[in-house]
C-alpha cells in the first residue's frame, strides 16, 4: 500500500450561512441541520479527524455562535463573521487565527458534508507545485453552481451562476467550493481580490472564487459527483441523506451485519452494530444505539439511544434509552421508555410498557402489562394485565418485587409497595400493602354465589319485554281507525 503523504494544514470551515432556503422558523445555521442523526458539519469534522490537521477553524454568524460553541467550541476555534459579506470575507475573517507555520489552508463549505477523506487528500496532493488546487465536478443538474473556466491546466476563472452569461452557463465543470491553498499566498490573494473586484456582482459580496485570478490553481475533477454536492434546502438534504444512508448500510454490511431488504431500514451515523446481527425490514436505529453480536432486530423495530447485548431479539417494538443485556427477548409491540434496564435472558412480551424499570435476569413480563418506576428481581414472573400504580397525581412512587416472585394475572400494585422474595400474589388482586417473602398476597373481595339468580334475572327480563310488545300492539290498532 502506498504511503499517505502528510501535509501540514489548517482546515477552515465556512459555516456562517443562515440557510434561509430551509424555511425554518427556528434560528439555526444550516450546517446544524441533522443528516443521518448528526449536524451536517459534524460529518466534515469526522472526515477531517482522520487527516490530523494542525487546526480546525469554523466561521460562524453571531446568531448561532452559542449553538455551535456549546457543541464544538472547546474542540475547535470559532470565528464570528459579522456582517456576512460573502465567502471571500469569511476566509479573510478566519485568517488572523490561522497558524503562520502551516503549509496549506484547506477551505471547505460547511454545507458539503459528503466529501470524503480521499478527495481531500488528493486535493492537498494536487496543490503541490502550484499556489492552490480546487475540487471540481460535473453534477447531474448544473443549476446553482459556479462554472469553472480552465485553460492550459489551470483555473482562469469561476463564474457564479447569477453572473454567468449564456455561454458560461453551458460549462459543465463546476465549483465545489473546496480549496487547498498555499498558506503564504492566501492573504495576498484575498487582498488583491477585494481591491480589484470588491462587491461588484449581483450578490454584492466578496467572492472567494475571485482569488483564482491571482493564484496558479490546479483543478482536480472528482467523481462521484454526489460526494461534492452542496446542501442549500431540505430537498437537497433529503438527497444527501439517501447517499449517506447507503454508505452507512454498506459499512455495516462489510463489518458483518446482515440487512434483509436494506432499503427499508434507517440507520444513523453514530449507531454501532455487532457481527452476525440481522436487521429485518422496517427497522429504525437512531442516536447512540449499540447492538451486540448475533442479535435479530425487527421487523418494524424502533431503537434510539439504547444498548443491547449479544443474542438479543427485538420484534415490532420501540426502545428509547434502554439497556438490555445478553439474550433478552422483547416484543412484539412492547414500548420500553427511558431508564429501563433489562437483565440477561429476561423476556418482555407483547403489549408491555416499561418506564424507569429494572427487570432482573430470567424474569418475564409476558403480556399486556405496565411496569413503571419498578425494580423486579431475578426469575420472577409477572402475570398478564399487571400494572404498577406509580403516580398518585402529585408524585411518582416505587414498586419493588423480589427474586422468584409469582405475580398473578390482573394484579394492581399500588406503590409504594414491596413484594418479598418467593412471594405469590393471587390473580385479580389490588395490593396496597407489602407482601412478606414466601407469603401469598390476596387483595380482592370475597366471592359470593347466589343460587338461581341468573335464571330469575332472565325470566324477569323476558316478562318485561313481552309486556312492552303487547302495549305496542294495542297502540297500533287504535291508530288504524
Amino acid at each position: 500500500m502506498a504511503e499517505v503523504a502528510h501535509h501540514s494544514f489548517t482546515a477552515v470551515i465556512l459555516a456562517a450561512g443562515r440557510g434561509t432556503r430551509f424555511r425554518s422558523k427556528h434560528t439555526r445555521t444550516k450546517v446544524m441541520f441533522p443528516l443521518a442523526g448528526v449536524p451536517m458539519v459534524e460529518h466534515i469534522l469526522e472526515t477531517l479527524h482522520g487527516m490530523s490537521p494542525e487546526q480546525i477553524i469554523i466561521v460562524v454568524n453571531e446568531d448561532v455562535k452559542s449553538e455551535i460553541a456549546e457543541k464544538y467550541g472547546t474542540l475547535f476555534d470559532l470565528v464570528v463573521q459579522e456582517p456576512q459579506l460573502g465567502t471571500g470575507d469569511a476566509l479573510a475573517t478566519a485568517m488572523p487565527s490561522v497558524n503562520d507555520d502551516v503549509e496549506k489552508v484547506l477551505v471547505l463549505p460547511g454545507d458539503v458534508p459528503l466529501v470524503t477523506e480521499k478527495a481531500l487528500r488528493d486535493l492537498l496532493d494536487a496543490s503541490e507545485g502550484s499556489d492552490a488546487a480546487l475540487l471540481t465536478f460535473t453534477p447531474p443538474e448544473l443549476k446553482g453552481y459556479g462554472r469553472v473556466k480552465v485553460e492550459d491546466g489551470f483555473v482562469t476563472g469561476i463564474v457564479e451562476e447569477v453572473d454567468a452569461d449564456a455561454v458560461e452557463r453551458q460549462i459543465d465543470e463546476v465549483n465545489s467550493g473546496i480549496y487547498a491553498i498555499n498558506r503564504r499566498w492566501v492573504d495576498t490573494a484575498l487582498d488583491r481580490a477585494r481591491e480589484e473586484f470588491g462587491t461588484e456582482n449581483r450578490k454584492g459580496e466578496y467572492y472567494l472564487t475571485d482569488i483564482v485570478k491571482f493564484l496558479r490553481t490546479r483543478p482536480l475533477h472528482y467523481e462521484p459527483a454526489h460526494d461534492l454536492m452542496g446542501i442549500n434546502d431540505r430537498a437537497q438534504l433529503n438527497d444527501a441523506g439517501d447517499v449517506i444512508q447507503q454508505r452507512l448500510l454498506v459499512k455495516h454490511a462489510r463489518s458483518g451485519v446482515t440487512f434483509v431488504r436494506a432499503n427499508t431500514s434507517y440507520v444513523e451515523a453514530r449507531v454501532r452494530i455487532g457481527r452476525d446481527t440481522t436487521i429485518l425490514p422496517g427497522t429504525v436505529l437512531r442516536g447512540e444505539t449499540v447492538i451486540g453480536d448475533d442479535c435479530e432486530i425487527g421487523p418494524m423495530a424502533y431503537i434510539e439511544d439504547s444498548r443491547l447485548g449479544d443474542g438479543c431479539k427485538v420484534l415490532c417494538s420501540r426502545l428509547t434509552g434502554v439497556k438490555a443485556e445478553e439474550g433478552v427477548t422483547i416484543g412484539p409491540y412492547a414500548n420500553l421508555r427511558p431508564g429501563c434496564n433489562v437483565e440477561e435472558t429476561a423476556k418482555i412480551g407483547n403489549f408491555v410498557e416499561l418506564k424507569k424499570a429494572t427487570v432482573g435476569a430470567g424474569s418475564k413480563v409476558s403480556h399486556l402489562s405496565y411496569i413503571g418506576d419498578a425494580k423486579i428481581g431475578k426469575n420472577t414472573n409477572i402475570g398478564a394485565g399487571t400494572i404498577t400504580c406509580n403516580y398518585d397525581g402529585f408524585a411518582k412512587h416505587r414498586t419493588i418485587i423480589g427474586d422468584g416472585v409469582f405475580i398473578g394475572s390482573n394484579n394492581t400494585l399500588v406503590a409504594p409497595i414491596e413484594i418479598g422474595d418467593g412471594a405469590y400474589t393471587a390473580a385479580g388482586s389490588t395490593l396496597t400493602k407489602d407482601v412478606p417473602p414466601d407469603a401469598l398476597g390476596v387483595g380482592r373481595g370475597r366471592q359470593e354465589n347466589k343460587e338461581g339468580y341468573a335464571a330469575k334475572f332472565r325470566e324477569k327480563h323476558s316478562r318485561k319485554a313481552e309486556s312492552n310488545d303487547k302495549t305496542g300492539d294495542k297502540q297500533g290498532k287504535g291508530n288504524e281507525r
